[in-house]
């Protein structure tokens, strides 16, 4: 095989694998699952796992109320405003889930493909 073409396939192979490894081929693994906190931001963990697929995202906001109340008068009730999300992310062996509230980990879980 001439040296240009030797030159060719090792470039291809090695340009291969470098985008296999930053798009989080395989980042889905035990190492990486224990360096998930809780109180993490969404982002950071993205950049341990990839980016994962959104499996519930919900946004709560209730408006702050008065309310009558016969011998205490009024009392204004507080006004709430929440978000939650839930995340996964899939390798060829296991399964990571990851819940956010307010953009922060407050659970983790993993499990094997095959457990499923």
């Amino acid at each position: 095989m001439p040296a240009k073409a030797a030159q060719f396939w090792r470039i291809l192979l090695l340009s291969v694998f470098l985008t296999a490894i930053s798009i989080g081929c395989g980042s889905a693994n035990l190492n990486n699952y224990e360096k998930v906190k809780d109180g993490m931001t969404e982002s950071e963990v993205d950049a341990l796992l990839g980016h994962g697929e959104v499996q519930t995202d919900v946004n709560v906001d209730v408006p702050s109320k008065s309310i009558s109340i016969p011998l205490a008068g009024n009392i204004a009730t507080p006004s709430l405003k929440t978000s939650a999300r839930i995340k996964k992310w899939e390798s060829a062996a296991k399964t990571v889930t990851v819940s956010f509230q307010d953009g922060k980990v407050v659970s983790k879980t993993m499990t094997d493909v095959a457990a499923k």
